[in-house]
């Protein structure tokens, strides 16, 4: 699997690294995001690890949603990178499609998308089942500014304004 450092917190980042990265940036809940839906398409990112959930850390959800994107998309484990930009693309396209589908709708689509493209090897769950849709799954697309940068744990990063 390409992509992610498997075993590892933080999409592949060493604990080490990974709390040096936590200190180093501002806390999400303190971001005012004007966004309907935040993507991490980096692996591990609905995901804390037990040592960041023991010591007082919210999860991401609860962080963007207090930060103003009551929506978000993102991966329970470690996931290939192909089979990631496949999936986060046919989202938008669902997302952002004539039929205005909300995004736990867009995510259902993608996935269906995805599977009926699939080798057979790639039909397996770790392949197609790591994303999931936080919060508010009935936020629609609509045109708006997207902002997407590179995550420190290698995916994309992005929020779709209101």
């Amino acid at each position: 699997m390409r992509g992610c450092g498997q075993g590892r917190p933080s999409g592949g980042l060493s604990a080490a690294a990974a709390a040096r990265q936590r200190r180093d940036v501002l806390p999400i809940r303190d971001i005012a995001l004007n966004a309907r839906l935040v993507v991490l398409s980096a692996c591990n990112t609905a995901k804390l690890g037990l040592a960041t959930a023991t010591s007082g850390v919210q999860d991401l959800q609860t962080a963007f949603t207090v930060a103003g994107a009551p929506t978000l998309l993102a991966s329970l484990w470690p996931i290939d990178s192909a089979t990631a930009r496949d999936i986060v693309v046919r989202f938008f396209t669902e997302w952002h499609s004539a039929q205005g589908s909300g995004a736990a709708e867009a995510l259902a689509r993608a996935t269906r998308a995805y599977l009926a493209a699939a080798d057979a090897p790639h039909q397996h769950p770790r392949f197609w089942a790591p994303f999931v849709v936080l919060g508010n799954g009935d936020v629609r697309g609509a045109p708006g500014a997207v902002m997407a940068m590179p995550s420190a744990a290698g995916g994309m990063v992005g929020a779709l304004g209101r």
